[in-house]
């Protein structure tokens, strides 16, 4: 099937964001074993035909949709792991305990997005990226925190596109990694409403209230 102009152009920029992701993670991070992350990502991508053509054969939903959770959950403490990411908790196990409480939820409420909204592949990287943008921007506020820092306007407004491009992208992946084995849609044309796209910027959200809950629990628990 041939790609229209617009799906053209959206590929074109989804390439453009990619290769901008990696020159900042070669050039600004301090832990280059990020750029791993993304290599993957590009290459099971690239093998996305293949991996569907195995996940089909596990015919169990249940069990398909576990195994969809559980690979996101992996990937998301692979890239904790080589970004040296610790966003919960300063100890690693602690951090991977709390961090059950978000992640699980989170692509529990994406498997059941993508079966009920038949989301396609770009609409789960774009969707999931601003989500987690939005969410940084204003709720955890970790994309303003440097500008009090910034030395003058200009630095801080290109630090803040930089990091902008950075989360779109990175938790992009993260969110399409296990839709890789899906067999969805992959830029055919499929209108939707647009309160469909805007229940797609919420499981970020949704899986922090869990998270709330699910830390609660544990200080019941530990304490």
């Amino acid at each position: 099937m041939k790609k229209s102009l617009s799906e053209k152009i959206l590929y074109l920029i989804t390439a453009l964001l990619i290769i901008a992701t990696l020159y900042l993670l070669l050039r600004f991070s301090s832990h280059r074993s990020s750029l791993i992350f993304p290599i993957i990502f590009i290459t099971l991508y690239w093998k996305r035909s293949q991996l569907q053509d195995f996940f089909q054969k596990i015919k169990d939903p249940s069990i398909a949709g576990a195994f969809f959770i559980l690979t996101g959950w992996v990937w998301a403490l692979f890239l904790e792991f080589i970004a040296g990411l610790s966003p919960f908790h300063p100890a690693p196990l602690a951090n991977y305990l709390v961090g059950l409480g978000f992640y699980l939820p989170y692509f529990a409420i994406w498997l059941i997005f993508i079966n009920r909204f038949q989301f396609s592949i770009f609409e789960i990287f774009y969707l999931s990226g601003f989500s987690k943008i939005f969410f940084d921007i204003f709720i955890s506020h970790k994309l303003l925190g440097f500008f009090p820092l910034a030395s003058n306007p200009i630095s801080a407004l290109l630090v803040f596109i930089a990091q902008v491009i950075l989360t779109l992208v990175l938790f992009g992946m993260l969110t399409t990694l296990p839709a890789c084995f899906l067999k969805i849609q992959n830029g055919q044309k499929h209108e939707k409403p647009f309160k469909h796209y805007l229940i797609g910027l919420t499981p970020n959200f949704l899986a922090t209230v869990v998270l709330v809950i699910w830390v609660i629990v544990l200080k019941i628990i530990f304490t």
